[in-house]
């Protein structure tokens, strides 16, 4: 396959799925999400149950309160759903574990490696300084910006999902 940049591969390779998630040692292992999901990053097709019941859920919250409860509050919201809906149950504990190493925020600036790049996501950030080139050599952050570039313009078109 061409290559075709991050989000149209990612979409491409789980658009058969209703619900997709990272899973097991790439998530933060807090008691109710207990490396099933990761709230900073999810993944559902249009109209499904999950956003559906998320955005309900919100919607119920907001109504009644003015401020956050808790940094994790889609967390608990998709648990309630998880306890309660045995079909989201099953869609969640049918998603496969994850293998790829995401965390790749504290190693942007070092040298390239490709130990990193198995996978076709990481998490990110915005908050720090970030250098394509660490002397003459290329850093990871460098070959993310290379090796991924997107023409946001085109995949517009193509897609009803993002953007």
């Amino acid at each position: 396959m061409e290559d075709i940049g991050l989000i149209q591969r990612f979409l491409l390779e789980n658009i058969n799925s209703t619900f997709f998630t990272l899973k097991k040692n790439n998530t933060v292992n807090h008691p109710f999400m207990n490396r099933r999901w990761a709230g900073f990053f999810l993944g559902t097709t249009k109209k499904s149950f999950i956003s559906t019941y998320c955005y309900i859920g919100f919607l119920i919250y907001w109504k009644k309160y003015n401020s956050l409860i808790h940094y994790f509050l889609i967390d608990y919201v998709i648990y309630i759903a998880y306890k309660s809906v045995n079909q989201f149950k099953y869609e969640i504990e049918k998603l496969p574990d994850d293998k790829c190493h995401i965390w790749l925020l504290n190693y942007l600036n070092s040298n390239y490696n490709k130990k990193y790049f198995k996978c076709h996501y990481f998490k990110l950030s915005y908050k720090r300084p970030l250098t394509s080139l660490n002397g003459t050599k290329k850093t990871n952050y460098g070959y993310i910006i290379e090796k991924y570039k997107l023409n946001f313009e085109q995949l517009n078109k193509n897609s009803d999902i993002f953007f």
